[in-house]
């Protein structure tokens, strides 16, 4: 939802401290890479001969001896191929760690709001009717499921998250094998340390949700190409897509993509390109004719409608900063990725597994650019494809006749593992966040539950700080329908806007709540100063409301007897 300018606190500028900070600053799993390049180039084996009459079975009385069996001639590409081995170590050594540290990490950021959602929901109250928020269905029902299997616990969340990427991670797998082979494990790797150093705010993110349903509808594109356009594989990858678009609509694009490639293919004896891709069509279609259906049943479908046609064009102008800011910052990331398909088609001709997973990298590189927004977590896509695609590149591309080719593809895959396996500076930005966040909740179901008294209500006004977290841990329910101030707030230059605080203002005098919760930082900018955009709803407040407490994050607000 909301991006964060959260810096890390303790970070320190290398500029200025002195030389012994900077030996310390060094990653000293750097020294894996040249310990495994030289172990897999040179292929060192001990042997042991005992000393000549020694009876004891004691390690001290045998003798060792250590041979390199090197070729003669120096092979670059298995010079090259042991210094990739390295880093994937280097990588895996850093993932090990963050693995460990994150089964404890707390259910934070946008998870708990849609956790809040699924329980409303599940309670009977009518999303988009009832809750005014602007994702897509699908992340409801995936939402209301853990709930459902893992409970609300953070350590259901935890293992529910684990257990996401491990499907995932076996997907990716079978998009690489056996084309990928051993280096399969460079997706694996770099999708999942990618994941797991955005810390606990990137935990169960949409796009990471998304990507699973993007890698099983590729993979099953993969398999149904390969055995001649069978029809069930290609409805069973359209099924697919069309679970990823319930959750945000950009895998359309993917979706369609697949079926003008399967349109594009022979078959024998059928001449009608619509029909070949027909079944990737309609497979795509059956999700989402399901969650409309449902929609409709329970009232929700003209209000969905309404949020789509007023709410996500408003969303989309909405920045916390500059998206060029953000693209500049994780270039490290996205340009490596991006080079994975010139680089791929420098390889030679691609066959079906390389075509769509390079129609995944640009699916990835557009899922980015169309929501212009920057964030991080928006790059899980992109991130997923390019991996597996280096992974089915290596193998041929460090063996290849052309010396460019060999060249292009230790560099590619060189920086596309640095690039992700230094997670420092972003991880600390995560942990910062996470640590205030935290605090905010923490402070504000004490506050909330010492003031509270049965039958009263909260209305907050938030977005991601955490006020609808705390809602959640005391399952409280909002006594209006509007769960973001994201929108209440932003200029009303926009008929559906100005519509929008109309039905506010007229939801909080018929129903005014006992206590209002106003956070201090508003999204995508703003403190307290964001309630002088909304004069009406100000004065409403001075009239009827007197400041209760004031802490660091936030001020509550106590109804006027």
């Amino acid at each position: 939802m909301a991006g964060s300018s959260w810096q890390a606190s303790g970070v320190l500028s290398v500029g200025n401290v002195g030389w012994l900070d900077r030996i310390l600053l060094i990653d000293f799993r750097f020294a894996l890479v040249i310990l495994v390049a030289c172990v897999v180039y040179f292929r060192p084996i001990i042997s042991r001969a005992s000393v000549h009459g020694a009876r004891s079975n004691s390690l001290l009385l045998h003798a060792y001896s250590i041979s390199i069996r090197c070729e003669r001639d120096p092979s670059l590409a298995g010079l090259a191929a042991a210094l990739v081995m390295g880093l994937l170590f280097w990588m895996a050594a850093g993932l090990a760690p963050l693995l460990t540290m994150s089964i404890r990490w707390p259910l934070i950021h946008d998870a708990p709001i849609m956790h809040y959602i699924a329980w409303r929901v599940a309670h009977g109250a009518v999303p988009y009717r009832d809750i005014l928020d602007m994702n897509l269905p699908g992340v409801y029902v995936i939402h209301m499921l853990v709930l459902t299997l893992f409970g609300d616990s953070d350590l259901g969340w935890r293992l529910f998250d684990l257990f996401w990427l491990a499907i995932t991670n076996g997907f990716l797998w079978s998009l690489c094998y056996p084309k990928g082979r051993s280096w399969a494990v460079v997706a694996l790797l770099s999708y999942s340390t990618f994941h797991l150093s955005s810390g606990a705010p990137g935990m169960g993110q949409r796009d990471y949700l998304e990507f699973l349903f993007l890698a099983a509808g590729a993979y099953l594109a993969v398999r149904a190409l390969d055995m001649r356009l069978e029809r069930r594989l290609l409805f069973a990858s359209g099924i697919a897509f069309g679970c990823a678009m319930s959750i945000k609509p950009f895998a359309g694009m993917m979706w369609l993509a697949v079926a003008a490639l399967a349109a594009l293919q022979p078959a024998a004896g059928e001449t009608n390109r619509l029909r070949v891709a027909g079944p990737v069509l309609a497979g795509g279609l059956v999700l989402p004719c399901i969650l409309a259906a449902w929609l409709a049943a329970i009232g929700g479908l003209p209000s969905f409608i309404s949020m789509a046609a007023g709410v996500l064009p408003i969303y989309s102008r909405l920045h916390d900063r500059p998206f060029v800011s953000y693209v500049a910052e994780y270039w490290p990331i996205w340009l490596p990725c991006v080079l994975t398909i010139p680089v791929s088609l420098l390889n030679g001709r691609a066959e079906h597994r390389r075509w769509i997973l390079m129609l995944g990298v640009v699916y990835g590189a557009l899922h980015y650019l169309v929501q212009a927004k920057g964030w991080l977590y928006q790059l899980y896509p992109l991130v997923g494809f390019s991996g597996a695609l280096v992974a089915t590149t290596i193998g041929e591309g460090l063996k290849a006749s052309q010396r460019v080719v060999r060249i292009a593809v230790f560099a590619l895959t060189s920086t596309f593992i640095v690039g992700i396996g230094t997670w420092g500076e972003r991880f600390g930005q995560a942990r910062a966040l996470t640590a205030d966040t935290s605090a905010t909740v923490a402070s504000l179901e004490s506050d909330l539950s010492r003031r509270l008294h049965s039958g009263e209500t909260v209305q907050s006004f938030d977005t991601t700080g955490g006020c609808i977290h705390a809602l959640f841990r005391m399952k409280l329910a909002l006594p209006t329908r509007y769960l973001g101030d994201y929108l209440i707030f932003t200029a009303a230059d926009r008929p559906y806007l100005r519509r929008l605080r109309v039905t506010v203002m007229s939801d909080l005098r018929s129903r005014p709540p006992d206590l209002l919760v106003v956070y201090r930082w508003g999204w995508p900018t703003g403190q307290y100063d964001r309630l002088d955009r909304f004069p009406e709803l100000r004065c409403w407040m001075s009239d009827n409301y007197r400041v209760d407490v004031t802490r660091t994050s936030y001020v509550i607000y106590r109804r006027r007897i």
